[in-house]
């Protein structure tokens, strides 16, 4: 006897993808406190904090904030714990995400927190935060290419291009 399909539905995907998501790990912190963290990474999440790393960078390109490989770092780790853990905290933007991940660093527990994650899904999410930094990178590059071929380098020009 042949097993029955049936039709693919909404609601079941909602229910597949809240049972694949829901698992929570609870990481008990030195300092008597815990969060909870995702065990695995919904993409749409992932693609929302890549998103929102970019708007970061967006906002120091515009106002002229240090940019370099280490505050990358920082501000990926900051939107790991804020994105993916249950830590109560409104930071948002350059300086609110410096100021998360420099008093949890201070505190000593973003090594106790990152340690709490799968490494699959850390290098998940680290990946395609990579790719869409490189391909921001490319962007500003062809930009300032054919601006300086066209002798303008008004950089409010170059942010709304790559906004676009």
């Amino acid at each position: 006897m042949r097993k029955q399909t049936k039709n693919l539905s909404l609601s079941t995907v909602k229910k597949q993808n809240a049972s694949a998501f829901k698992e929570l790990k609870r990481v008990h912190l030195t300092s008597g406190g815990f969060v909870d963290l995702d065990v695995v990474f919904r993409p749409t999440k992932i693609t929302a904090t890549a998103q929102e790393l970019l708007a970061v960078f967006k906002e120091s390109f515009e106002s002229h904030k240090k940019i370099d490989a280490t505050i990358g770092v920082l501000l990926s780790t900051a939107l790991l714990i804020k994105n993916f853990t249950s830590l109560e905290t409104d930071a948002s933007g350059y300086d609110g995400l410096l100021a998360l991940f420099n008093e949890l660093q201070d505190g000593k527990y973003v090594e106790e927190i990152v340690a709490g994650f799968e490494k699959a899904e850390i290098e998940k999410l680290f990946e395609e935060l990579k790719q869409a930094t490189d391909n921001l990178v490319l962007e500003i590059d062809r930009l300032v290419a054919a601006e300086s071929k066209n002798g303008r380098s008004d950089r409010s020009e170059l942010v709304e291009a790559v906004q676009s």
